[in-house]
């Protein structure tokens, strides 16, 4: 860095000695790292399935950042070095966003599947029970016509799951409460526990698979919305000051600050941000549906719009591997890359076309 790019440094205060893209990432790191520590309580108290895998996605793109953020440090006089570090570090990213979303493109199929299950199951029950007078094939009822239950466990687990059966689910699945041994039924829409008979200090002996908090969800939603927006606006805005100072002090004849590359290890990086802001728009949507829409039909609004995001993210992971392919092929110069490294001449590997049209 010369005399003109130490003298705007030092005008930059504490975040001075770095460049745009480690402050960015900085910038990047520390609002995640706020957001986990005050979600990751409410996505254990909580029955939302979106917070918990938020909380894990949130750690995950810090790793992420971390490790784009030493190879943003490395001296320039190590080039090799620091190129190898950027492949591996932008490809590492890259693996792990794609594995998180498949991970949870599967959670959300299965919990789908299941809450499906138990709706044909409502209706076959109802259709049973409209013959003897109970909306819901809950029979024998109360001698005063009452309709708390008075049948057997075995009886009310037959009526409140798939197959005439419960299973025992692991902690968090599901949308499930807090909790170790918890079911993965869903009573009927507009039925309380009280209605079906259920004791409510022991969970266990009815589902109780109750439709995430919505204003939870909403509020975190809203918040990583927040952060997302604040992040990508601070990194537009550091590249662009940064890419202004060299053309002034290039045009000025002085020492160059150091023009920002953004290449493919601040291309991960910005799909992890990328990536979590459509996570918190899905939330968003999820929550204000189940604030709206409360009942047991809520519980499957969170997975759905999983579902829907983690596709979107995982296209984006494909984009993300094809532009890494394209650098390395192009840094390599080797002859059977050269077709693939020119198939897009759309924006020229190194730059990010968000960044570089400001």
């Amino acid at each position: 860095m010369g005399k003109h790019g130490k003298e705007a440094a030092a005008r930059r205060g504490c975040l001075g000695n770095l460049n745009a893209n480690a402050r960015s990432l900085l910038v990047a790191m520390s609002f995640t790292l706020a957001v986990i520590v005050s979600q990751f309580f409410f996505a254990i108290s909580t029955n939302s399935i979106s917070l918990q895998a938020d909380c894990i996605s949130m750690g995950v793109d810090v790793m992420c950042y971390l490790a784009s953020f030493i190879t943003e440090m490395m001296s320039e006089k190590r080039s090799k070095l620091k190129r190898r570090l950027e492949v591996s570090v932008s490809l590492a990213s890259l693996l792990v966003l794609l594995g998180a979303s498949v991970f949870f493109l599967q959670e959300a199929s299965e919990n789908i599947s299941t809450t499906l299950q138990i709706r044909m199951v409502r209706r076959a029950t109802a259709a049973l029970g409209a013959d003897s007078g109970d909306p819901y094939g809950r029979t024998p009822l109360n001698p005063d016509g009452a309709t708390g239950w008075t049948g057997s466990i075995q009886d009310l687990e037959s009526m409140s799951a798939p197959n005439g059966r419960l299973t025992t689910q692991p902690f968090g699945y599901n949308g499930i409460k807090g909790g170790y041994s918890q079911y993965g039924g869903i009573l009927p829409h507009n039925v309380s526990d009280a209605q079906a008979g259920c004791d409510p200090h022991s969970i266990d002996t009815c589902d109780q698979d109750d439709s995430p908090d919505g204003y939870v969800m909403l509020t975190f939603g809203l918040v990583g919305f927040l952060r997302d927006m604040i992040t990508i606006i601070f990194t537009i805005s550091q590249a662009a000051t940064a890419k202004k100072a060299h053309a002034q002090a290039t045009k000025e004849g002085k020492d160059p600050v150091d023009a920002p590359d953004l290449g493919v290890v601040m291309l991960s990086a910005f799909l992890h941000i990328g990536a979590d802001l459509i996570r918190c728009l899905a939330t968003i949507t999820a929550a204000t549906y189940i604030i709206l829409k409360p009942g047991w039909a809520s519980s499957g609004a969170d997975d759905l719009s999983g579902l829907v995001v983690t596709v979107v993210i995982i296209l984006g992971a494909f984009y993300g591997i094809f532009e890494w392919l394209r650098d390395v092929c192009q840094k390599k110069k080797a002859k059977p890359c050269t077709k693939f490294a020119n198939s897009s001449n759309e924006v020229p590997s190194g730059e990010l076309p968000i960044i570089e049209e400001v």
